[in-house]
């Protein structure tokens, strides 16, 4: 007696056996299935295990003395979601990080496609246009963009706080919960990685 099939040991838990025909027991011992002489038909049970893993639906391939059938788990857990995070950085920093996250790991491959647009900081001057996919393989919940960030050092000019997003769009096998991270470029000395102060 074995269990093959797409199913990992841990979607499925242990099998029981049930007498339908005759008299006797069916009993499983380090995979020998034991029929009793008596017993004319028996049915298997192979319980499925519940989680919360998005995935494809798998196979459990029961085999009994060379007699096999196939039963199908399909799945019933929900896609994760994917958020970004709003990051604040000093014009000097030279780059700014935006985290992207999943809910939850996922059994299946996650992408979902990026691009930066101005708010009230500029493309080009502020901040480098920047877009693409990223990817995330079963089980990885994070992933990072980084923008590059232009300081005025030839000729610094205090612009207080100014903003960009990095958008997120067209996800699979994932929901879009947080459409956009917030950037924030500062130049009164404060903000991650750098003291650059024009005020």
């Amino acid at each position: 007696f074995s269990i093959g099939g797409t199913a990992a040991a841990t979607d499925i838990g242990a099998p029981t056996f049930t007498v339908t025909g005759g008299t006797g027991t069916v009993t499983l011992s380090a995979g020998v299935l034991t029929v009793d002489a008596g017993v004319t038909g028996f049915s298997v049970t192979v319980p499925t295990v519940v989680d919360t893993t998005d995935e494809l639906a798998e196979t459990a391939l029961v085999n009994i003395g060379g007699v096999t059938s196939t039963g199908t788990i399909n799945d019933n857990s929900v896609a994760p979601t994917i958020s970004i995070n709003d990051v604040t950085v000093n014009e000097a920093a030279g780059t700014a990080t935006f985290t992207v996250t999943l809910s939850a790991a996922s059994g299946l491959p996650v992408t979902v496609n990026y691009n930066t647009s101005s708010v009230t900081a500029v493309i080009g001057s502020d901040f480098d246009a920047a877009s693409g996919i990223l990817t995330f393989a079963p089980g990885v919940t994070t992933q990072t963009v980084t923008i590059n960030i232009n300081n005025d050092v030839a000729n610094p000019v205090y612009e207080g706080a100014e903003t960009f997003r990095v958008n997120l769009t067209t996800p699979t096998n994932a929901t879009i919960l947080d459409t956009f991270g917030v950037g924030t470029i500062v130049d009164n000395g404060s903000g991650v990685g750098g003291t650059d102060n024009d005020t």
